[in-house]
């Protein structure tokens, strides 16, 4: 009887390793946090990102739960290894300041977003389109939002926190401040909300910032292949065409 190759029972055995590394990865339950956002997650099983996720996870074949919580708990989940994937990610989420470096984490190569965020006014007032616009004004933006930093820390305007983007809209149409700032569809379903969409106006063409969004995971061998898994998924889901019918749904052009 010939002998075993060793080499090739070695090779087996890492091929064998690696499979139940990953069968051990599908067999246990996820948790991907979250955080509501009008329209797109609304709560642990209805919103525009959570449909996304949704068909991410019966795609990856794995056993996973949504949970929703305030923006900064979401965030904390991931970092202290609470929860497995934060959605939906940005940059800032892990900026220094906040004492979440962002070499804690993981992204996915593939964006599910672009957020960007518009200056809007009171309609029949000088339109304010640009930060340089913004000087010695008084500019509203929404408390525990991730803006851009050069939105949120530029010194040559005056911030006025609001609750939620409704309080930010009846501030600007009473006067109480010269712009406000938000990103462009929960910006117009909160003046829609406050009834006073037709008293607005912004520049669809100038956004004052731009931030990817993406799904992240913790910055482990596990995690960066996680990334990695939901990066092919949402590949192949813009390529089918199932992506851009999800995202439809927030009337966001993608």
């Amino acid at each position: 009887m010939a002998e075993a190759d060793p080499v090739s029972q070695d090779g087996q055995q890492e091929n064998q390793q690696e499979n139940q590394q990953e069968n051990q990865q599908d067999a246990q339950t996820l948790t991907f946090a979250t955080f509501p956002i009008p329209l797109m997650v609304e709560d642990a099983e209805h919103g525009v990102f959570i449909t996304l996720t949704q068909e991410i996870i019966r795609r990856l074949g794995i056993s996973a739960t949504i949970r929703v919580s305030p923006p900064q708990r979401a965030i904390r989940e991931l970092i202290l290894g609470d929860a497995d994937v934060l959605f939906p990610a940005l940059d800032v989420f892990f900026d220094a300041k906040q004492a979440m470096p962002s070499q804690d984490v993981s992204r996915t190569d593939e964006v599910i977003y672009v957020k960007r965020d518009y200056v809007f006014t009171r309609r029949g007032n000088p339109p304010l389109t640009k930060l340089e616009d913004l000087k010695n004004k008084r500019v509203g933006l929404t408390r525990g939002y991730p803006y851009a930093r050069a939105v949120e820390y530029a010194f040559d305007y005056k911030l006025d926190y609001s609750q939620t983007d409704e309080i930010g809209v009846r501030k600007l149409m009473l006067g109480r401040l010269d712009a406000f700032i938000v990103e462009q569809q929960s910006g117009i379903k909160a003046f829609e909300n406050a009834g006073a969409l037709a008293s607005m106006q912004y520049d669809a063409a100038q956004p004052v910032s731009e931030q990817d969004v993406y799904f992240a995971t913790a910055n482990t061998l596990e995690g960066v292949e996680l990334a990695q898994r939901i990066s092919d998924v949402l590949k192949a889901m813009k390529q089918d065409g199932t992506f851009a019918e999800i995202m439809s749904l927030s009337d966001v052009p993608f």
